[in-house]
């Protein structure tokens, strides 16, 4: 199991780098250092509004590069 966890760690990384920068920021710093939408908004100087799409868009370009990954496997 520690071999499949490992692997899907991997390819969910090379998929979160593929991304356009400001999805992957705003991914990694709500996701993996738990910041509020606001202090994300304030780090990227952007609205919250803005934070909300970059995360929902993030979040689906990333599933469907996980799924395409998975249809290739």
């Amino acid at each position: 199991m520690r071999v499949l966890a490992n692997e899907s760690a991997e390819q969910t990384r090379r998929a979160l780098a593929r991304l356009a920068p400001h999805y992957r920021d705003a991914l990694i710093l709500y996701e993996l250092h738990d910041l509020s939408y606001l202090e994300i908004a304030t780090i990227c100087a952007v609205d919250i509004g803005t934070v909300r799409s970059r995360l929902a868009r993030g979040r689906a370009a990333l599933a469907k590069a996980l799924r395409a990954h998975a249809e290739h496997a």
